[in-house]
Order: structure tokens, then sequence, then C-alpha cells
């Protein structure tokens, strides 16, 4: 590891020099938060001299909010990628589709903007849902039902007619539960855990999305119960919880900060077992590290060529673009599947101006990395070690603010 400086606060920059080892890496060292990046090749390789940093005068914050205009200039000066990771360390990662020339940006775009290192990744984040990868394209899950499965890793449980859902066990917070399209002919299956709701689905943030995280502006989805027996015990274990506003959320990036998961005491004392456990002594002042933003173009607006997206004003950018929060985990989630819906909380301001523990987001996809220092970074090869490599960060969109606005957690 090494130590690199941000804006406000050092930060250790994680390059594994063995394949395995070591299997973990804590949160913070020396109180400095621990970020694993993404595999990329730095300096980029390129034929001829990039153009200069376009704000030499005007250096970004990493752990500050990115306005809407520098989204825009973001988006129009890397045209064609999807998004970007802005790591708290100070590295800018670009977002690209796998046909995305690296070669030819890495001769005529910036090695630098606003003072971030800009390096190229291609799009290989996953959902973080139950058994395996599932694309969406064209599908919608409404009127989906929803199945429980309960809390073991055993098999799915058989499908269970609404009407006989009355009869079943309570489910408790963080159950896997399975959602089902109607009228599917491909068998195709959505599990994650109960985050709000079990039942019907009522209402969906996401009615453009497709292949994930493409189109997914909060990967959200409201469910109305089957049968009130159903969701009696789901209970949060930390009362008087709520929303976190806005300008908490951004500023979680700007500290060592208390993010933690919600779950019931059970499940907190085996985490911390398993934490007590470890061998690495370090500074563990949370269950979860914050280590940057995700910021995504949604598909609509990714399907537009950069001439009608210049065009647009900041108020326009707002919605064009999807955030999420970027963090770690430690113990890390074994497998990072399964944990889709999961509450992430923290205290700090709420929607309402009270002060208290709020829900920072719900789990949503996983970005894995393989070895930095290997920079075979084409083809097959890249593909079984990004699957095999360690979990850089875990990623949670912003909850969106209609429903912190009309409903009550």
């Amino acid at each position: 590891m090494r130590a690199g400086d941000s804006a406000h606060c050092r930060a250790w920059n994680c390059t594994p020099l063995e394949p395995d080892e070591p299997t973990e890496y804590p949160l913070t060292i020396a109180q400095a938060p621990v970020v694993l990046p993404v595999e990329y090749l730095w300096p980029p390789a390129g034929g001829v001299t990039p153009p200069p940093d376009p704000r030499p005068a005007s250096p970004i914050d990493a752990r500050a909010e990115l306005s809407a205009e520098l989204v825009k200039d973001l988006f129009l000066t890397f045209q064609g990628s999807i998004g970007f990771y802005v790591l708290i360390h100070g590295l800018l990662q670009v977002l690209v589709p796998a046909d995305y020339d690296t070669a030819w940006a890495s001769s005529h775009l910036p090695h630098k903007y606003g003072g971030l290192k800009v390096c190229y990744i291609e799009q290989t984040l996953e959902p973080t849902m139950l058994p395996t990868r599932t694309e969406t394209t064209g599908k919608t899950l409404d009127r989906s039902s929803l199945v429980p499965l309960g809390t073991s890793s055993s098999a799915p449980a058989a499908r269970t007619p609404a009407q006989s859902l009355a009869n079943s066990s309570s489910l408790k917070l963080n159950d896997f539960v399975e959602a089902r399209p109607k009228s599917n002919h491909r068998n195709e299956k959505f599990s994650g855990r109960v985050g709000l709701k079990c039942g019907t689905v009522l209402q969906s943030f996401d009615k453009e999305a497709g292949i994930y995280p493409n189109g997914f502006n909060h990967d959200i989805t409201l469910i109305k119960p089957a049968h009130r027996t159903l969701v009696k015990d789901v209970a949060s274990p930390v009362s008087g919880l709520g929303w976190l506003n806005h300008d908490s959320w951004i500023s979680l990036r700007q500290q060592t900060t208390t993010i933690k998961i919600l779950a019931d005491a059970e499940s907190s004392d085996s985490a911390r077992s398993l934490q007590a456990a470890k061998s690495i002594k370090c500074s563990r002042p949370s269950d979860i590290m914050v280590v940057g933003e995700g910021i995504f173009l949604n598909q609509k607006a990714a399907a537009g060529d950069s001439k009608s997206l210049k065009h647009h004003d900041a108020s326009t950018w707002k919605d064009l673009v999807s955030r999420a929060i970027l963090y770690r985990v430690y113990p890390d989630f074994d497998p990072p599947n399964g944990h889709s819906g999961t509450v992430l909380y923290a205290d700090g301001t709420r929607t309402d101006g009270t002060e208290g523990p709020s829900v920072v987001g719900f789990q949503s996809f996983v970005q894995r990395s393989g070895h930095v220092q290997n920079f075979e970074m084409e083809g097959d090869a890249l593909e079984r070690r990004l699957r095999a490599g360690r979990v850089a960060f875990y990623g949670a969109f912003e909850v969106p603010a209609e429903l912190k606005k009309y409903h009550i957690y």
C-alpha cells in the first residue's frame, strides 16, 4: 500500500503485490481510508502528447459534490463514456463500453482533469442480487409477486400463491425475497433482501432501466404487502430512523465517518465477532468506509448523440445522471451477491431537519477489481481476473426525493 493526499485527508491506495495475499484489507490505517481502485493502467498509453488538464486553475475536491455543470463537462470531454468513479484519493476512473477506443482516448484526451488522475476501465459492475447476474433489458417487474426464501442458503422455496401467504412465516429485516415476473416464459427471477415491504410491485423508480446499471436512477421498487401478517416482524432495530438529506449524503465522503448496516442484534454481534478474529491491526471506526461517488449516464440520455447532450442546461443534467455512494465493507460479504436491498444508515441531518440515525441508501451493486499491477487489459484474461479478483467497493444509489417525501421508513 502507499499513501496519497486528497484535498482534505490522507488516504491509502492499495496495490496488491501477490495474487492472494492478503485476502482482507482493513477499512482504515492510522485513521486514513484504504481505497482499492478498479484495475487500470497509469499513465494511459498514447501515441501522441495528450492535451493538458482543462481545469488547471480549478482543482476538483474528490470528496465534495460535483456540480451538474461539472458532470456535464465530464461527459462531453470524455465522449462515449458510461459513467465515472470519483475516488476520494484523487483518481477519476472513466467507465467505458467494451468497444471504446482507449488507445485513441489516451492520446487525444487529457490524462488529468481538475487535478484528478484519469484512467479508463471497462464497465464490469454487477448487481448484488441472487442467483447470479441477471439482465433486464426491455423488461419491467410491474405486478410481479415476491416469494420469501428465508434467511438460510438453502434452495429457493416453491412458488406460493398470494392467497396462502397469510399462512407463511413472517419475514424479518434482511430476509431473502425473490421476484418472478408474471407471464414469464424464461424463468427469470430477481432476488435480494427485504428493505421496505413484501408482496406485489407497487411502484418502480427505474422505468427506463436497461442492462444494469444503465437507466437505473435509484434501483428501488416499492412493494405492497400481500398480507399484513407476512411483514408484521419487519421492523427496524434502530428506533426513530429517518431519511438522510442530500447535504448529509454528500458529506459522508468528507470525513472518516461511521456508516453501518441495518441489521438485528444477532447479526451485529456476529459481524463484530468476525472483526475481532482478524489479525490485521488497524483503526476500524465503522462497518463501512465510504471511498467515493459513482456517476452514471441514464439509458435514455446515453442513447442521444453528444451534440444533443451538449445543449442541455444544468437543470436538465440533474435528471440525466444517477449518483451512487461507493463504499467498502469489513469483513467483506462472502459472497458479494445476495445483498441487494441491504440498508445502510448513519447519523446525520434528516429530510425533516432533525438529527439522528438516517437511511443512507440500499445496497445495489458490486464493483470487482483485479490486480492493479497486471496490465493485460483486454479479452478473456481480463474478464477472468475481474470475476476472480477482489471486491473493490460496493455501491448504493441515492434514495429518490419522492420516496423521502412521501414515505416514512
